[in-house]
């Protein structure tokens, strides 16, 4: 299932629609201060209906990927069709 940046596709769209996030000062969570992009990656297989996003979270400080936040939109009951099992993954409500 190969991915792809939504601004190789749609750059006006992306320009947009993309968020970020910027951390004052440290805290808590050890998250270190500066501002960080959410870049949107979608699968852009022909006919693939997988319903999910990957969010590339990117450091404009130190100009690099930090993480990956994946989302997925589907019922328990349709992944488990697709899967024939949930038991690895945890219950969402």
């Amino acid at each position: 299932m190969p991915y792809a940046m939504l601004y190789q596709y749609l750059p006006e769209i992306a320009k947009s629609e993309t968020r970020t996030v910027t951390i004052l000062h440290e805290g808590d969570y050890d998250l270190p201060a500066g501002s960080y992009g959410f870049l949107e990656m979608f699968c852009n297989e022909p006919g693939c209906d997988c319903r999910r996003v990957f969010f590339c979270v990117v450091s404009e400080k130190l100009n690099r990927i930090e993480a990956y936040i994946a989302y997925g939109w589907e019922t328990q009951a349709t992944t488990e069709n697709g899967l024939g099992s949930t038991s690895l993954m945890p219950s969402v409500s």
